[in-house]
C-alpha cells in the first residue's frame, strides 16, 4: 500500500538552507528567477502574520502554472513504484502535483526568503479568503487550476478574488499548525463563504486522507446557513461538478443542474458513500 508521501522523507525544513536535491542548479535558479519576476511587479515580499490571512488569487496561481510549464522538466519528483518511493526527474507539466511544487519551489522560497508563496504577492496586506480549497497534494496542479477556473465561472467571482490554499498560505520551510481550533485551516474556513472540494477521477486523495476528511466535515458542520460546498472532478477530460444548489453560470432552473449532475462520475459518489475514517491515512 502506498503510504503518505510525508512518511518517506521530510520535504519541508525546520531550519537551515539545505534542501533535498540542492545540487539542482537549474531548479534553484528558476525559483530565484520566479521570486525576482514577482518582485519587479509587486515589490520585495513582506511577511504577513497568520497563515489564515495568506490567500492567493487565480491570477497568481496562473503565474505558477506558467512557471511550471516552462521549468518542470528541470524539476525532481518522488513517485511510489515497486513498494518504495523513487526519485524521478524531468517532470512533464501535467504530471506535476503539489508535492513537486513544494519540493522544487515553495520550500526553496521559504528557505531563502522565509515566506510563503502568498507573501510574494500580498505586499504585506492581509487577505480575507472567499473560497476555501480542500484537495490532496497528490492531485495534478494543472487540473486543480482548471477546476478553480471553472469554479470561478460557476460562482461568479473574478481572478483577483482571494482563495485559501494551504500549500501557498503556509510557510513550507517551517510548518506549525497547532491545535485544530487554532490552526490556519480552521480559521480560514470559518472566514470563507464556500468550500471547493476537488476529487481525483478515481476518488483517491481527498477520500483517503484524514486531513481532507476533517476539512470536509468542518465545511459541512461549521459553515452555517448559506455556506456552500461544491465538489469538482475531472472526467473524460472535462471538469464535472456537483454544486450546492444552482450556479451563476447560465443556470436558472433546477433541470439544468440535474442534467449537469448526471455527468458527475457515479464511482466517486459510491466511494464517498462507503467512506470510513478508519481507512484513511
Amino acid at each position: 500500500e502506498e503510504p503518505a508521501l510525508g512518511e518517506f522523507a521530510p520535504v519541508v525544513l525546520t531550519g537551515g538552507l539545505a534542501l533535498p536535491h540542492d545540487d539542482d542548479v537549474a531548479a534553484r535558479a528558476a525559483a530565484r528567477a520566479f521570486a525576482a519576476e514577482v518582485a519587479r511587479e509587486h515589490g520585495q515580499p513582506v511577511r504577513v502574520e497568520g497563515a489564515e490571512h495568506r490567500a492567493i488569487t487565480l491570477r497568481e496561481l496562473g503565474l505558477l502554472v506558467k512557471h511550471v510549464k516552462q521549468h518542470s522538466r528541470s524539476w525532481v519528483g518522488r513517485r511510489w513504484s515497486a513498494g518504495a518511493w523513487r526519485e524521478v526527474r524531468g517532470l512533464k507539466p501535467e504530471e506535476v502535483n503539489l508535492y513537486d511544487v513544494n519540493l522544487n519551489l515553495l520550500a526553496r522560497l521559504g528557505a531563502e526568503l522565509g515566506i510563503s508563496f502568498s507573501e510574494l504577492f500580498a505586499c504585506g496586506q492581509e487577505r480575507k479568503p472567499k473560497v476555501f480549497l480542500s484537495h490532496a497534494w497528490s492531485h495534478s496542479l494543472l487540473q486543480t487550476y482548471e477546476a478553480l477556473v471553472q469554479h470561478a465561472k460557476d460562482r461568479g467571482y473574478g481572478e483577483d478574488e482571494p482563495i485559501w490554499i494551504c500549500a501557498f498560505a503556509i510557510r513550507q520551510h517551517a510548518v506549525e499548525l497547532g491545535a485544530i481550533e487554532d490552526s490556519p485551516f480552521f480559521k480560514a474556513l470559518k472566514a470563507t463563504a464556500m468550500t471547493l472540494i476537488i476529487v481525483a477521477a478515481e476518488g483517491e486523495g481527498v477520500l483517503d486522507r484524514s486531513w481532507c476528511a476533517l476539512e470536509m466535515n468542518l465545511a459541512m458542520v461549521e459553515g452555517g446557513a448559506g455556506y456552500l460546498t461544491d465538489i469538482y472532478t475531472h472526467h473524460k477530460r472535462k471538469v464535472q461538478r456537483l454544486t450546492d444548489g444552482l450556479i451563476a453560470a447560465n443556470e436558472n432552473h433546477a433541470s439544468k443542474k440535474a442534467g449537469r449532475d448526471k455527468k458527475f462520475p457515479f464511482a466517486i459518489i459510491e466511494r464517498a458513500l462507503n467512506f470510513a475514517l478508519a481507512d484513511t491515512k
